[in-house]
């Protein structure tokens, strides 16, 4: 079910599955049970009008454009992320001494530079494809909400 006014998805089953809704409320099973959105606390319910559609596909134009931001930075992040890498395996690399044979020196500079660019280089690219695999996702559900939209055959 989506949020007709944020566009959030819920998964009924996964909250139904947690606590029957029906045996809380001693309700029967033609009962209609509406849910509260998490994120904007309107209420979620079945069979809506021609104008909550609207509303729907306004949200989910929202969040498609959400979803490329989060596309662009994760990219970045990315991006940023490999960059840093290749400085790091330049500064390990002249971590190893002439004077030493060509030994690693795990007392110089060039060492320390390079394990401090290693962690980064985690942290950016950890969060890159993190913030990419999210919008991707999205990208995906809200593409199909919006065909289904689109095509009238949307069921809530």
């Amino acid at each position: 079910m989506y949020c007709s006014h944020c566009g959030k998805k819920i998964n009924e089953n996964k909250i139904e599955k947690q606590k029957n809704s029906f045996t809380l409320a001693n309700a029967k099973e033609d009962t209609k049970i509406n849910y509260v959105c998490p994120q904007c606390g309107h209420l979620i319910h079945e069979d809506l009008s021609k104008e909550e559609i609207k509303s729907l596909s306004r949200a989910s134009h929202a969040q498609l454009q959400r979803s490329s931001n989060s596309i662009a930075s994760g990219m970045s992040f990315t991006a940023l992320g490999i960059i840093l890498l290749v400085v790091a395996s330049i500064f390990f690399i002249l971590a190893k001494k002439p004077s030493n044979n060509f030994q690693l020196v795990t007392t110089c500079a060039e060492f320390f530079v390079s394990m401090i660019l290693y962690v980064i280089t985690l942290v950016l690219l950890s969060f890159g494809v993190t913030k990419l695999v999210i919008g991707l996702n999205k990208k995906i559900v809200y593409t199909k909400l919006l065909k289904d939209i689109n095509n009238e055959t949307f069921v809530q």
